[in-house]
């Protein structure tokens, strides 16, 4: 059991039932002192009133009501205002707790951890396992459900409220988190489920919530840059220390990584880093062919670049030549 407390963040707009169930799951699975601060975007008379039996018969929370809805991202931000935890979750009320003890374990990788300032659980089931260890790092940590150092919060400040109703903002505040120099993680023994959407679906039609997203992710990138798929081919001796360094920070830009190897396995854990390893015999003959099949494939599917990582490799010519294709 963690000896510290957090203040978990929900927002809430109708649905019912999946909040009912949402905060009954963590009342089963919860063993950390917590405090529940329940945003209600103005939801029905029958989640209203769930919501004020649920907060009146309970000392640990606090209930905000809005008239109308202020939107996901608005919500959260007056939450982080109301927060006064050493810890601080955010958490979609269309999730379900699976893991007993869930909070103290994302905490205590919190603590152990003096660069991650941020966790997130898995959120699929088929996820679970895919990494030693109890985390492993990612490029974002999933809006869902994240736990973070008050530090952190203090540090970047509030969600960018520019992202609206949502979608994007939970990877634009761990890039502003990375920029920081904290590190987000997911943890690999914590499951809470996630019905995705199921908010959103209840507030705009599919062709509203495609346009969201569209538009969401245009302002990330001008912001950020365009994410990338960049292949890296490895050759035999190189410098790992160096090389790990070099393919963290390009991980932490969000790009995905993709590791060609003719020689040792590097084995660096991180969500964006595929790395597969070619006997040295085919690859003078593969790889071309590889890439010459890439050119063929549209824009979203395709390669961005290719760069290779030989004796002496240049560690920032390589970076300065990534920025640039992320600007493109």
């Amino acid at each position: 059991m963690s000896d510290v407390s957090c203040d978990i963040i929900i927002p809430v707009y109708n649905r019912l039932r999946l909040t009912r169930g949402c905060l009954e799951s963590i009342l089963l699975n919860t063993d950390t002192p917590y405090r529940l601060i329940l945003i209600d975007n103005g939801s029905d008379d029958d989640t209203r009133g769930y919501l004020e039996n649920f907060a009146g018969s309970r000392e640990n929370v606090t209930l905000v009501r809005n008239a109308t809805n202020a939107g996901w991202v608005k919500a959260v931000n007056a939450g982080m205002d109301l927060s006064k935890s050493p810890y601080v979750c955010i958490m979609n009320n269309d999730t379900v707790v699976r893991t007993g003890s869930w909070l103290a374990k994302l905490i205590k990788i919190l603590q152990d951890g003096r660069t991650i300032g941020m966790i997130s659980p898995q959120f699929d089931i088929k996820g679970r396992g895919m990494y030693k260890g109890s985390f492993v790092e990612t490029d974002y940590c999933r809006g869902h459900c994240i736990v973070m150092k008050r530090e952190l919060m203090e540090k970047i400040g509030p969600l960018d409220e520019a992202f609206g109703m949502g979608y994007y903002d939970d990877v634009d505040y761990s890039l502003s988190a990375v920029k920081a120099g904290y590190i987000p993680a997911m943890a690999n023994d914590v499951f809470v489920e996630h019905v995705r959407n199921s908010t959103f679906m209840s507030v705009l039609d599919d062709r509203k919530i495609s346009e969201l997203q569209e538009r969401n992710r245009k302002y990330l990138e001008s912001k950020w840059g365009r994410r990338l798929r960049i292949v890296f081919i490895a050759d035999h001796g190189i410098d790992l220390p160096k090389a790990e360094g070099l393919l963290f920070d390009i991980a932490r830009r969000r790009h995905y990584i993709y590791i060609w190897n003719t020689g040792k396995p590097l084995g660096f854990p991180h969500t964006n880093m595929i790395e597969k390893r070619y006997p040295v015999v085919f690859s003078a003959v593969l790889f071309p062919v590889m890439l010459a099949l890439n050119k063929l494939k549209k824009r979203g599917k395709r390669y961005d670049g290719v760069f290779y990582l030989k004796r002496g490799f240049n560690a920032g010519d390589i970076i300065s030549g990534i920025e640039k294709l992320s600007k493109v």
